[in-house]
């Protein structure tokens, strides 16, 4: 079961390029452990600051990611005040499991609503001329 893993485990490692809001991310907040992320806009970064509740460094710089781990085990200071506020985190952004299943009803009822009156409307496709049409992900969007 992932969440016996997480509740054993100190930190949680994610390097990408992009994500949303990874329910893993959510699902380690609550274990109690400090994310190390790559810095990347996305829903992630809606909820994780550098140096507050997370470690986060520049997407594919290796070395910086490194670092950011082995500050961690340097700076026991560091990780005590990281892990604290990542729990918080959960609280301070409604992120419990009661609270985001009524969100997603939401949403999925506001996508039904939409549908049944014929105001949905779907996210721009963009043409890539290697792969085709694409939908790309709302902060991609803006770029040509």
């Amino acid at each position: 079961m992932i969440i016996e893993e997480l509740l054993k485990a100190h930190v949680f490692a994610l390097i990408s390029d992009f994500e949303g809001l990874p329910l893993s991310i959510i699902e380690a907040l609550a274990c109690g452990c400090v994310p190390v992320t790559t810095d990347i806009e996305s829903g992630i970064s809606e909820i994780l600051t550098h140096n507050e509740n997370s470690l986060k460094s520049p997407i594919g710089e290796t070395s910086k990611f490194v670092d950011n781990l082995l500050k961690l085990i340097d700076d026991q200071n560091l990780f005590n005040k990281l892990q604290k506020n990542s729990t918080l985190t959960i609280e301070k952004y409604n992120l419990d499991h009661h609270t985001m299943t009524n969100k997603y009803i939401g949403v999925i009822d506001q996508i039904i609503e939409e549908i049944r009156l014929s105001k949905f409307e779907r996210n721009p496709i963009v043409h890539n001329s290697r792969v085709g049409p694409i939908l790309l992900p709302q902060n991609y969007q803006q770029i040509n």
